[in-house]
């Protein structure tokens, strides 16, 4: 959702709050009332303001499928810093597309270096909740089990136009097989020609308890050429949607789970035919999960367990600032053609 949604369903509930608060308003607020008052006027002010102006930047200075906060800082600038928000408002993505010398089929060593939680947000909330991509076996398609090391191939190579471009059903079917160390992909749909942004995998039976379908909605691209020292450095940023899907508990009803991330490689090229690589895994919570957490509970339900009034400033950070944040180092070899 962007967010305007976000910004409308507070005030929807702040709305009914106050509706149910009218006879204390007749008699006018107090001091710390109209102080609080204030506040929420001036967040919601702020958010307007940012989402007219923003908006408008967006639209002006987006480049190669740039999500909203790309006009701010290049991508190697807020990889750096970790400043990794979830894009909103932004443009319909293409096709990415490579550089020339990471044409063909690479062998690729996947080692887990590492996580964060970035989030104000306390760990112990965070873990238990299956929202949070990466907490669960195939909750990130591209990384099946976010603790493990892989081994893996990948094959990128010119598309109609000439333009190279990663081979996505190849390379997916890959990478989970080497998981699973069997077959498991029952099939993959995909047609970068009628639609680059979407990717179905539909699961053997059994491979997974989590799911038996993926779907995959990529929201935003980016990509940079830059360099370190003397060697290209080559950046890419996906923002994803996925959706797991599978059979439910109950007779006749479907399970599924909604899960928002970005993955940022980067790649170098080491010789010919070796690439040194990273890849992070920027994770989000969704946004019913982002109200629980940043609101403030009712009265008489202490600090957990019952509603919550939500604080549209500390919502609007809680679904749009990484939560967690993996990172795995890969080393790509050449497979001779």
């Amino acid at each position: 959702p962007s967010r305007l949604v976000l910004w409308l369903l507070a005030s929807v509930l702040a709305a009914a709050h106050a509706e149910g608060r009218s006879r204390a308003a007749r008699r006018g607020p107090s001091s710390h009332e109209a102080r609080k008052i204030a506040r929420c006027a001036s967040s919601r002010r702020r958010a307007l303001k940012s989402m007219v102006i923003g908006g408008g930047v967006v639209a002006l200075t987006s480049r190669n499928y740039e999500n909203s906060y790309a006009s701010q800082l290049p991508l190697r600038e807020r990889l750096d810093k970790k400043d990794l928000p979830k894009g909103v408002f932004n443009l319909v993505p293409g096709t990415q597309t490579y550089p020339e010398w990471m044409e063909g089929t690479w062998r690729v060593k996947s080692v887990f270096s590492g996580y964060e939680f970035p989030s104000k947000i306390p760990k112990n909330q965070l873990v238990r909740d299956p929202t949070v991509p990466g907490f669960q076996k195939f909750s990130v398609a591209a990384v099946p089990d976010i603790g493990y090391d892989y081994e893996y191939a990948v094959r990128f190579g010119p598309d109609g136009s000439g333009k190279i471009t990663a081979d996505l059903k190849y390379n997916f079917e890959s990478i989970i097989e080497s998981y699973t160390k069997q077959p498991a992909v029952s099939s993959i749909n995909y047609d970068p020609s009628r639609n680059p942004n979407r990717l179905t995998i539909s699961l053997e039976p059994g491979v997974s308890s989590n799911c038996q379908r993926i779907e995959l909605f990529t929201n935003s691209r980016e990509s940079q050429l830059t360099a370190e020292g003397d060697k290209p450095l080559f950046i890419t940023s996906e923002t994803l949607r996925q959706v797991n899907l599978g059979p439910g508990a109950e007779m006749g009803r479907s399970k599924e789970l909604v899960l928002d991330y970005q993955l940022v490689y980067t790649y170098m090229p080491i010789g010919k035919d070796s690439i040194q690589a990273t890849l992070s895994t920027v994770g989000y919570i969704q946004p019913n999960e982002a109200m629980r957490y940043s609101g403030d509970p009712m009265r008489g339900y202490g600090s957990s367990g019952g509603p919550v009034r939500p604080d549209v400033t500390r919502m609007f950070t809680a679904v749009t600032d990484p939560v967690v944040l993996y990172s795995h180092t890969l080393t790509m070899t050449r497979v001779p053609s």
